[in-house]
């Protein structure tokens, strides 16, 4: 289960960022989290993206090989459908009918396991077996059947089918950015409000950018943000629910889009390598009062944008740090008995 948030700049630049951490296989290990680097998926490729002026973009927080799945389905349908092209709204309901077919797959496999019957022969009342059809008609077997429909074992094996959240952001030509919210209850457009998030620790991040969007006037809003001062505020926003939400962890996947092409020369830019892992410690550094807000967010530039070297602005991050010594010991786990003032955005 990684924690996706996600936000609008403004109507052509968005960007997307998740951790890594997963807890589906925690009744087999202990409880220890394992690591899955692939909850964002590009379901269009380069070419094709950049020759419709489109971005499609699927992210799934809960079961890993559920999202997969999904954003299998999706890539297909896409492909084999030619009337979407340019229309995010069309690929959105092509994806949240993939999902609803992964999710009724794995509600019929689990019917089928304990009862040798799925969803429609349930519905139906009978189900056929070796030639011959069968009334399904014990009380105790169809009580079971939808309790488990109605997700009243919460169990992890049912976790796996129930506790699933997807979302598809993109960019077309015609709208700009926007994103829709999927689930096994359907379909809904977001970003009524620039900044959202899905998974663990969203509470989080959502309380600081409503913090950041109360102070703005009402022409603030309507015009967004910049790619920089977007980024930089969704990299806070995401770091400080990593660090306060025990199930996140791990390196950090990050996927912007950029419909104006001004930053990038493709209209997509994924970074899940040591960049992103560096410039979640520049905005430790900066949330807790060791550097100033121009180099924070200069050094996110840099990594994440301009895609320089990551050795060389770890070590610029720690000359320019006002106690290196402490926010070495802070970045690796220790808590200093003495910080600066945490500063606001």
């Amino acid at each position: 289960m990684a924690t996706i948030f996600f936000m609008k700049f403004n109507q052509e630049q968005g960007a997307l960022v998740s951790d890594e951490t997963t807890w589906h296989l925690g009744f087999k290990y202990g409880y220890r989290p394992s690591k899955y680097g692939d909850s964002i998926l590009n379901l269009l490729d380069k070419d094709f993206s950049s020759k419709h002026n489109f971005v499609a973009v699927y992210g799934g927080v809960g079961f890993p090989s559920f999202h997969f799945e999904v954003a299998r389905l999706a890539k297909f349908a896409i492909k084999s459908n030619t009337t979407f092209i340019g229309d995010l709204d069309k690929v959105s309901s092509l994806v949240e009918d993939a999902f609803q077919k992964v999710h009724t797959r794995f509600i019929n496999d689990k019917l089928n396991f304990l009862f040798g019957f799925g969803l429609d022969q349930l519905n139906s009342g009978k189900f056929d077996f070796n030639g011959k059809s069968y009334e399904i008609k014990q009380e105790a077997v169809i009580n079971e059947a939808k309790r488990i429909l109605k997700f009243k074992d919460k169990s992890s094996a049912y976790k796996r089918i129930f506790d699933n959240e997807g979302l598809v952001m993109g960019y077309d030509k015609n709208n700009g950015i926007r994103a829709y919210h999927i689930s096994n209850q359907g379909r809904a457009l977001d970003f009524a409000y620039p900044f959202d998030a899905i998974g663990f620790g969203k509470e989080i991040g959502t309380k600081i950018f409503a913090d950041i969007n109360y102070r703005m006037q009402l022409e603030e809003r309507r015009r967004g943000f910049n790619f920089s001062d977007g980024l930089f505020i969704l990299m806070n926003c995401f770091v400080e629910a990593y660090d306060f939400n025990i199930r996140t962890g791990g390196y950090l996947q990050l996927f912007m889009i950029d419909g104006k092409r001004e930053i990038f020369k493709d209209l997509t830019c994924e970074i899940n390598d040591h960049r992103s892992f560096l410039s979640a410690e520049v905005i430790r550094a900066y949330r807790f009062g060791y550097i100033k807000r121009e180099v924070a967010q200069n050094f996110i530039d840099k990594l994440l944008i301009y895609g320089e070297n990551w050795e060389l602005i770890e070590e610029e991050l720690f000359k320019e740090a006002l106690d290196p010594i402490k926010l070495k010991k802070y970045l690796m786990g220790y808590k200093p008995t003495e910080v600066p003032n945490k500063p606001l955005l």
